[in-house]
């Protein structure tokens, strides 16, 4: 392999041939196609696309071992490092691809993310511009450029870049994927969804697509989504154990004081009350504030009302006027009494 495969698999270099531990999750019966670069890399790209960030990452390690002109399989290295929060560590690796590779188009844009993860969001827009600069066909450097948009507040340029790539590649599931985290790493869970649910429709059979939607119904306070997508997560991969974290934490939020306050016959106005808070309230930034208010709020009033009658009878009057007055505009086919910005 002479002395630039050398170079690379240097022991004393952790990033030239990594080995981890390997933990329950671990797809420990998967081996390459045939034992050449190609092979490794094809392996490397089915891993990450699974979230099997350490195990991507040796493979594009081994990759790289037998071809060090695998441009993939160094971007690949960078982008395993940034999931598993190297962000230090990817930045180093993404410097020594590019010593190798100086005019590569998608190892700038590399650099370019780390730079953005790294808080240098200028820094990081002038070297997505250099990447433009290149040829690629890979669309890994328009994802930078819109990640990187969406960190400075531009959501509008971000989008654009996101519908460019949507347009191009439709029936891209691992695309729709990407850029789905992309919208849920900047808390924008709701249009998150709209392309992870795209994914899960494409490639029903990935856990990893339906463990994205449970984070993005979880964010957007939707508990029994968010757990349904968890068990079909975990009906695929038995052993995903960020899956069944995520499952045990998604509980719905009782409606403590109405529980406190209303009376059994109350049955229709909770349940009417529960479904504002699905349909209407979760919807929206601001209702999903007052929920997280709500939750630490809740049961300390709960408590008082509890001892006092004349309490619980002015705030039973309060709730089911709001539950009417959800039942009458959904009457009129309006769900959204509660608007707020996204």
């Amino acid at each position: 392999m002479g002395e630039e495969a050398a170079a690379v698999s240097n022991p004393r270099n952790r990033f030239g041939y990594l080995e981890f531990p390997r933990d329950a999750d671990t797809p420990v019966t998967r081996v390459p196609r045939e034992e050449t670069g190609a092979g490794h890399l094809e392996l490397a790209e089915e891993l990450f696309s699974e979230g099997y960030w350490e195990p991507a990452l040796r493979e594009y390690s081994r990759a790289i071992r037998y071809d060090k002109g695998l441009i993939p399989a160094w971007v690949g290295q960078v982008r395993c490092l940034l999931e598993m929060e190297e962000v230090d560590e990817a930045f180093i690796w993404a410097q020594n691809a590019l010593s190798w590779f100086p005019r590569s188009a998608d190892l700038l844009a590399a650099k370019a993310l780390v730079l953005s993860r790294q808080g240098n969001t200028r820094e990081a827009l002038a070297c997505s511009d250099a990447s433009f600069d290149g040829e690629s066909e890979d669309p890994f450097r328009w994802l930078v450029r819109a990640d990187i948009l969406f960190a400075m507040g531009r959501r509008a340029s971000a989008k654009n870049c996101v519908d460019r790539l949507v347009a191009e590649y439709p029936e891209d599931w691992k695309l729709l994927l990407s850029i789905g985290r992309i919208y849920l790493r900047h808390r924008l869970p709701a249009e998150a969804l709209a392309y992870l649910d795209r994914a899960a429709h494409k490639n029903p059979s990935q856990a990893f697509v339906w463990y994205q939607m449970a984070k993005a119904y979880r964010m957007l306070h939707l508990p029994r989504k968010a757990k349904f997508c968890c068990e079909q997560a975990l009906t695929l991969r038995p052993s995903f154990c960020e899956a069944q974290e995520l499952a045990l934490s998604s509980r719905e939020v009782p409606c403590v004081v109405a529980t406190a306050c209303l009376t059994p016959a109350d049955r229709a106005v909770l349940a009417g009350l529960r479904r504002w808070r699905d349909e209407a309230v979760c919807r929206c930034a601001a209702g999903r504030m007052l929920l997280a208010f709500y939750e630490r709020t809740g049961p300390p009033v709960a408590r008082i009302c509890r001892h006092s009658a004349a309490l619980r009878r002015i705030v039973r009057t309060l709730i089911v006027g709001c539950a009417f007055f959800f039942l009458e505009r959904s009457a009129d086919g309006d769900t959204r009494p509660y608007q707020g910005s996204h």
